[in-house]
């Protein structure tokens, strides 16, 4: 059986043939035959408005937005890191008497950022 989202992805066959054979209230009934074709459904709402192929790709964003999250978070690391490492520094410059301006911006703007991504992934 088939994923709702993967549904013509997939190498099962796509026409189907139903044999219904009844028996009704005055007899047996004539046997139908129905032939359900899938691929009449391709382009059809079906594809992409179910529950299952929605919740597929809120699962896949949710999957894309963790990842962008978790190279925010190695990135602020790495910066704050990095600036307890120069105010170290500036620290000990000053204790040993060498003079050093009393901002933090001079680290800052030696540290290399580079900027996030919008696309699918993080940069």
């Amino acid at each position: 059986m088939d994923m709702g989202h993967q549904l013509f992805s997939s190498e099962l066959p796509k026409i189907y043939e139903f044999r219904v054979e009844a028996d009704g209230p005055f007899g047996r009934v004539d046997s139908l035959i129905y032939t359900v074709d899938l691929e009449a459904l391709r382009d059809s709402a079906l594809e992409t408005d179910s529950v299952e192929w929605s919740t597929h790709q809120i699962a896949k964003h949710l999957k894309r937005s963790a990842d962008a999250q978790e190279e925010q978070s190695r990135s602020v690391e790495a910066l704050s890191s990095e600036v307890r490492k120069r105010l170290g520094r500036q620290s000990s410059e000053q204790a040993s008497g060498v003079e050093v301006p009393e901002v933090v911006e001079p680290a800052l703007s030696e540290i290399s950022m580079r900027p996030l991504s919008d696309d699918d992934g993080p940069a």
